[in-house]
């Protein structure tokens, strides 16, 4: 980071980034407490997937081709073959 470049975080989005991440990691506690790590880890490759579709539906400037999307259909078929 440039220390001459001034850094301009506006409390609001900080406190909601805060409490995003906080909701996220107590959902996953929740999950691995109350079932088990299997159904952890299959919410996580979903998560991966809604992550994926949300930044590309709220960036406009993201762009996913078809080989990003046989990319990441490979990656989760491999990862589900390992569970």
């Amino acid at each position: 980071m440039d220390a001459s470049i001034s850094w301009n975080f506006p409390p609001v989005t900080l406190f909601l980034n805060c409490m995003c991440t906080f909701v996220l990691n107590l959902s996953v506690f929740l999950v691995i407490s109350r079932t088990s790590a299997l159904t952890a880890r299959v919410t996580g490759v979903v998560r991966d997937w809604s992550v994926v579709l949300l930044s590309a539906a709220i960036f406009a400037d993201t762009k996913l081709t078809f080989i990003n999307i046989v990319g990441y259909a490979i990656g989760i078929l491999l990862i589900n073959l390992v569970i």
